[in-house]
């Protein structure tokens, strides 16, 4: 699936069970979809949700139905290209009972494309022991301004695992998603990897509702900023019997100016929900700048390796083509 600015460019799917339509086409067609549009994330929400629902230009829908198992992963592309251009996006996923999806989706804007705004609005369904990975990999530039707004629902002994990484430049990003762990033994693992360039603004954090008997929740961030502004949250909500999560955030400041506020907030309404939190702000070692130095690398050059360690986190279990990209990113500029 590939929007440029407003359009459908390609929609296709290669695989049996696998359904992958412009919103359109789903609004139209699909006899079910008032069960899934609007039901997570209402028009009053916000501003910026209000104004995709006024009005809806484009977005994809993407299904896959019970008992399939995708092999491959369904790849999304949302991209802007024109400058002053507001992308307005809604999107459907449902993973139907006992199926298994993994999509990778990519934002970007084009670096000629100055002054745009990405607004856009994801309502995920995940049934029951269904299990869907989606990877999120921004792009976006120095003048971009993006607002998305994601809600998820797991049934019994589903799975939604999200992995978003964001390693350039944006001017302003704020992002929340909220999942609702409604079944028994409903999981989510939330992962984040971001690079906060200079003069930018990132707000993100993840709402976890652990409403399911023996849900299970884990949120894991890892941030470096470099003369930005970053707020980290994260909220676990422990509503269901047995119910356990755990919220970690671990931030790095590379520059002389920069600030990292680590928000993490717990709250259990039972005695039997174990709910846990770690966060962490710090600065490179000197001393491993000064061995990598003595092993002959460049102060720039120990920099950047350091930060791609600290950016390094196998346990991800990131797409290999993802995995290559953030390799071959160059931090030598965060002195």
């Amino acid at each position: 699936m590939l929007i440029k600015d407003e359009k459908t460019v390609s929609s296709l799917s290669k695989q049996e069970g696998v359904e992958i339509w412009p919103i359109a086409k789903a609004l139209a067609e699909f006899k079910e979809i008032d069960k899934y549009f609007g039901r997570l994330i209402r028009a009053k929400k916000d501003a910026y949700v209000a104004k995709v629902y006024d009005q809806r230009q484009s977005g994809y829908f993407i299904r896959i139905v019970a008992g399939v198992k995708a092999k491959l992963p369904t790849q999304a592309c949302l991209y802007i290209k024109k400058s002053n251009f507001e992308q307005r996006v809604h999107n459907i996923i449902i993973a139907e009972e006992n199926s298994e999806l993994e999509i990778i989706s990519g934002c970007l804007t084009g670096q000629s494309a100055q002054q745009a705004i990405h607004l856009g609005i994801s309502e995920i369904f995940v049934k029951k022991e269904a299990k869907l990975t989606l990877t999120m990999v921004h792009k976006w530039n120095k003048t971009t301004k993006v607002r998305p707004r994601t809600a998820i629902k797991v049934e019994d002994g589903g799975l939604f695992v999200s992995n978003y990484v964001c390693l350039d430049s944006v001017k302003d990003l704020q992002m929340k998603p909220v999942c609702y762990l409604e079944g028994d033994k409903s999981r989510a693992n939330f992962n984040s990897l971001v690079y906060a360039p200079p003069q930018s603004q990132i707000d993100l954090g993840v709402v976890v509702y652990l409403r399911g008997k023996n849900s299970r929740a884990k949120i894991a961030s890892k941030i470096v900023c470099n003369q930005a502004k970053v707020i980290n949250r994260g909220r676990l909500v422990g509503q269901g019997e047995k119910s356990k999560a755990h919220l970690e955030c671990g931030g790095l400041i590379v520059s002389k100016r920069g600030m990292i506020r680590a928000i993490p907030e717990i709250e259990g309404q039972l005695a039997n929900s174990d709910l846990s939190h770690e966060a962490s702000i710090g600065q490179l070692s000197a001393e491993a700048i000064e061995y990598l130095m003595a092993r002959g690398l460049s102060r720039d050059k120990a920099v950047s390796l350091l930060i791609s360690g600290f950016l390094s986190l196998p346990k991800f279990k990131l797409p290999k083509e993802v995995e290559k990209e953030i390799g071959k990113i160059d931090f030598r500029k965060a002195t």
